[in-house]
């Protein structure tokens, strides 16, 4: 495990592995939303990472609500995104799908809650780490 200065623990992949940690993050005041997510190496180096920053639903209770209102509409959204899913592991050796806690997922929050300021779209990141994220990643990594 990797502890950032926060205590939080960023737990690594098996070795020869990578691992993608994602989140998401709501701000209403801004009427936006970000889905986050970055990419380390078995010891904890950084791979990449990118932010998608949305305008629209701010309120987790419309989320939770919505399936139960249009139920098949959200079946079919779910098989989409769960073909894609299935469609983007075909191209992987291996592929694992894991929760975990907000203390060893603390980057990925952070870097969701930090990118709802951002202006619309898709932010990537690939040769250095977004600013004020990616804290627990060890220097000599």
């Amino acid at each position: 495990m990797i502890k950032s200065r926060s205590g939080a623990q960023w737990i690594p992949p098996p070795p020869g592995k990578m691992k993608l940690n994602v989140d998401a993050a709501m701000a209403k005041n801004l009427n936006k939303s970000a889905a986050a997510a970055i990419a380390r190496g078995e010891a904890g180096n950084f791979v990449g990472a990118s932010v998608l920053v949305m305008e629209g639903v701010t309120d987790w209770r419309l989320w939770k609500q919505w399936p139960a209102e249009r139920p098949l509409l959200w079946q079919v959204i779910l098989c989409q995104v769960v073909q894609e899913i299935n469609s983007q592991a075909r191209d992987f050796s291996w592929t694992e799908f894991v929760h975990e806690g907000r203390t060893s997922n603390f980057d990925a929050h952070c870097f969701a809650r930090s990118s709802v300021s951002l202006e619309l779209g898709r932010h990537v990141y690939l040769l250095d780490p977004p600013v004020g994220v990616c804290n627990s990643i060890p220097s000599d990594a």
